[in-house]
């Protein structure tokens, strides 16, 4: 295995899985500016001092994957046991300067161009940051977590019935993420003017959803206020976008999801922008 310093850009809420019991989509940018994903990252049953936050640096052990298991050239798989926090990444400012030098190096503009790049027989691209050239709505879609929660339910009883796994791997106070009952998303043009309606699947979303979950309206309320208001008309928005590996190499209709959101003010000389931005 190699160690690679490792920009975090982006953290998805925590998913029941069979094998990890539970993951969270973990990528970032390397020294060089190349998306990378981290496999398999069980981040809520890390050490505490290996809890990293957006935009913490971090040194790791990571080896790329099989191509028999995953072929996007991204994912990498890494050793969590040896992550060490190294650094913090400000943002120098109110439109983020720091940040733009590291993210905003390779930025999408056309969906087209992004879907040609990640053909799944062809370069595969599977992480991008996307420039959307104008965000028409924000999308909020009420669903049923049965099936999610009967998931964690299969899992909560494959533990039981290994117990000394559940004894040595997970903490005594560990309990499943909270199922979310919605779906977020946004509606964008991109630069050839053609429309795309995309999930939001980032953690910070979730927390700002569990925060006022007691009232679920004024939660909705809350996220919206935040990602449309202030994010989408507001602020000069850029997306993480990443690929389920099911969903990328089977063709799915918008297999690219917003797994972050990079909302930088706008640089002062373009402080008239987001009048145009809001406008047809």
């Amino acid at each position: 295995m190699e160690k690679k310093k490792i920009l975090i850009t982006v953290k998805t809420y925590p998913t029941p899985a069979n094998k990890y019991i539970e993951t969270v989509c973990t990528a970032g940018l390397t020294e060089s500016g190349e998306w990378i994903r981290l496999y398999p990252i069980r981040f809520r049953m890390l050490d505490e001092e290996k809890q990293f936050k957006k935009f913490d640096w971090i040194e790791v052990e990571v080896e790329k994957r099989s191509i028999n298991k995953d072929r996007r050239p991204e994912s990498y798989f890494c050793n969590s046991d040896s992550i060490r926090i190294i650094g913090h990444l400000d943002t120098g400012g109110g439109h983020w300067p720091l940040r733009r030098t590291v993210c905003l190096k390779n930025v999408y503009t056309s969906m087209d161009k992004l879907l040609i790049d990640s053909d799944p027989v062809g370069p595969c691209k599977s992480l991008a940051t996307f420039k959307p050239s104008r965000i028409l709505d924000f999308t909020v879609r009420e669903i049923d977590t049965k099936e999610l929660d009967s998931k964690k339910i299969a899992i909560e009883n494959n533990l039981r019935d290994q117990h000394d796994m559940f004894e040595t791997d997970i903490p005594l106070y560990w309990k499943f993420a909270r199922s979310i009952p919605f779906r977020f998303g946004y509606r964008f043009l991109d630069s050839n003017r053609k429309e795309y309606d995309s999930l939001l699947e980032d953690w910070e979303i979730a927390a700002l959803f569990l925060k006022y979950a007691h009232d679920q309206t004024r939660a909705v309320e809350q996220i919206r206020k935040k990602y449309y208001d202030d994010f989408a008309l507001q602020k000069e928005v850029y997306f993480f976008v990443g690929t389920r590996l099911k969903h990328h190499l089977k063709r799915y209709p918008n297999y690219f999801s917003i797994i972050g959101v990079f909302p930088p003010a706008y640089e002062p000389a373009n402080q008239q922008l987001p009048l145009v931005f809001s406008s047809i």
